[in-house]
């Protein structure tokens, strides 16, 4: 695809949603655009701002934490596959996830998940493993999710 078509169309393709950088030059290099008209492209895009790093880590972070209940462990990662440095997304993440709204994402996926599996005759110890390992998978830390998987468990 010749450099003209592909910066119109890529405009389309950002101003639908927040992209990344890495997003963005994904999708130019399956266009099939010349390596150096993709450095080009993307400065354009950063210049008249239909990309932007803060915003899309803002938009990624709050949508996954908010939406999906991810933990940050998954959000980091998730992240970390686009091409973010752990310093950008450490800073977003501070920024952005407010430990109130994270236990409550934690407590809620605990007692949804408990809820689940009430049917299913586990002991105590099979009802934990079983909530454990739910919670690492969507991305909370191991020490919180013990932590908090302990005293759910014995409280209730």
């Amino acid at each position: 695809m010749d450099k003209e078509v592909a910066n119109i169309k890529i405009r389309y393709y950002c101003a639908h949603t927040e992209r990344s950088h890495e997003d963005v030059r994904q999708k130019l290099m399956s266009w099939r655009v010349a390596p150096a008209d993709i450095k080009t492209i993307i400065a354009a895009l950063e210049t008249e701002q239909f990309i932007d790093k803060k915003r899309y880590l803002r938009a990624f972070i709050l949508d996954k934490m908010l939406l999906q209940r991810w933990g940050k462990d998954k959000v980091r990662y998730a992240l970390q596959q686009k091409g973010i440095t752990k310093n950008e997304i450490e800073l977003q993440i501070e920024e952005h996830i407010f430990e109130q709204d994270y236990q409550n994402n934690l407590l809620y996926l605990l007692e949804k998940k408990n809820n689940a599996i009430a049917h299913q005759n586990l002991t105590d110890i099979q009802r934990k493993q079983k909530l454990i390992i739910y919670l690492t998978q969507k991305g909370y830390e191991y020490s919180l999710v013990r932590k908090t998987v302990e005293n759910f468990v014995h409280n209730d």
